[in-house]
């Protein structure tokens, strides 16, 4: 009777420990996922008022032209806490504006 009640202990701590460690995971790659959309936002808005204010042409501009044109300042990738690539092209289309620094 004690070695049942041990493995029936032993797999309702498994089963707690893995719906932790899961709910865990997924918090933690909301939040990171949520980092990188506002620092996407914050570099599409650099790109808008870049064209609003025409300093910036075409439908293409990199972020290396927002920082020298003082809209932007380096940005840190949110996992890594390195600066985001400033080779990495914004695309800006007047509706929409699409990044992609992961």
């Amino acid at each position: 009777m004690e070695k049942g009640k041990n493995l029936t202990s032993i797999i309702v701590l498994l089963i707690v420990i893995t719906i932790i460690g899961a709910t865990a995971l997924k918090v933690y790659n909301t939040h990171i996922d949520n980092l990188y959309k506002v620092v996407e936002k914050r570099i599409c808005e650099a790109a808008r008022q870049c064209y609003i204010d025409k300093k910036c042409e075409g439908q293409k501009v990199k972020i290396d032209d927002l920082i020298k044109e003082k809209y932007l300042t380096n940005q840190v990738d949110p996992k890594t806490k390195e600066y985001i690539n400033s080779d990495i092209v914004v695309t800006y289309n007047g509706a929409s504006c699409s990044v992609d620094i992961r």
